[in-house]
């Protein structure tokens, strides 16, 4: 597939700051079930000899815990954008809470303390979240982030409930980091030449890759063939309704009645609110591809209207 270098601040996944929504009431304060289960996990991880299996954590797949990300994410996936609607939703820890498998393939213990904590869970469709094989121009290819936590090199790794605050984690977390410093989306061609919505991390001044952006794409898949091609359908179906509006704008343009003119304008500014309502809000599927797209769009329009004028300031001359 081709593509485009993305720099400067284009879109992004979609931040959703966790003040949004209360903490479920499971998992909130000293007296939650969590922080029970909590007690009996470090009773269960300290023991002599150490346990061979982890903790058998139960308290944030609650019902009030969905539904709280369903309200915090719209029932979206956090990481891809993929909108639910009756698809079966896994509750993803951000930091794995058995164990952690290592670039290289080492396995290491999970961040068992935070199995039930609320910062640490999120919305996510089983494609991001599960370790699964699809079909790509290349043949199979095993996608999903599973049990990986990618840090920066040098970063310890936290064993013990506290560690993590030293790491410097290189997955996106999109009820923390503002994506839009690190991924970008755009249209490019397969080898078929066929429009593909694709999403490439931010380069930077300096000419290179941001880090957490490339790391945040290759650990959850969000370049998956199968995600590129829903997120191209979002993306074609918006192109259809901003055509609709250039036909109502070009009978703007060529109306010669004032009231002929403020009736199109009416219709302009009802499909436009269309627009926003079914592809740019934050609620809406793949809403960051298709708030690029716009953003292409409305370039290529104020880009062709300057053509235009400059035109007809020569013919002027």
């Amino acid at each position: 597939m081709s593509s485009k270098r993305c720099n400067g601040r284009q879109t992004r996944m979609i931040r959703r700051s966790r003040k949004l929504v209360d903490v479920p009431a499971c998992l909130a304060d000293s007296a939650s079930l969590a922080e029970k289960e909590r007690r009996k996990a470090l009773r269960h991880h300290t023991r002599t000899p150490p346990p061979k299996k982890a903790y058998p954590f139960s308290v944030y797949r609650e019902g009030e815990v969905h539904s709280a990300l369903d309200r915090l994410f719209a029932t979206k996936c956090a990481y891809c954008e993929f909108k639910r609607a009756g698809a079966p939703f896994d509750i993803e820890h951000y930091r794995p809470k058995g164990e952690v498998v290592e670039p290289c393939g080492t396995r290491r213990p999970g961040y068992w303390w935070l199995a039930s904590t609320w910062t640490n869970l999120l919305p996510a469709c089983q494609d991001c979240n599960r370790r699964r094989y699809q079909e790509t121009e290349a043949g199979p290819y095993l996608f999903g982030k599973e049990n990986k936590f990618p840090l920066r090199p040098g970063t310890s790794r936290a064993i013990h409930p506290g560690g993590e605050a030293q790491e410097q984690p290189l997955l996106l977390d999109p009820s923390v980091d503002d994506p839009t410093e690190h991924i970008c989306f755009h249209v490019g061609k397969d080898k078929q030449g066929q429009d593909v919505s694709l999403v490439s991390a931010v380069v930077k001044a300096d000419g290179v890759k941001d880090e957490r952006g490339q790391a945040t794409i290759d650990t959850i898949g969000l370049d998956r063939p199968s995600l590129v091609q829903q997120r191209m359908t979002s993306i074609t179906h918006l192109r259809l309704a901003l055509r609709s509006v250039e036909k109502e704008w070009e009978r703007y343009l060529s109306a010669d009645i004032p009231e002929r003119r403020e009736a199109i304008k009416a219709t302009i500014r009802k499909e436009m609110q269309g627009v926003a309502a079914a592809f740019l809000v934050w609620d809406a599927e793949y809403s960051a591809a298709c708030r690029a797209e716009y953003k292409a769009w409305i370039a290529a329009i104020r880009a062709r209207a300057s053509e235009e004028r400059k035109s007809g300031e020569q013919k002027v001359a």
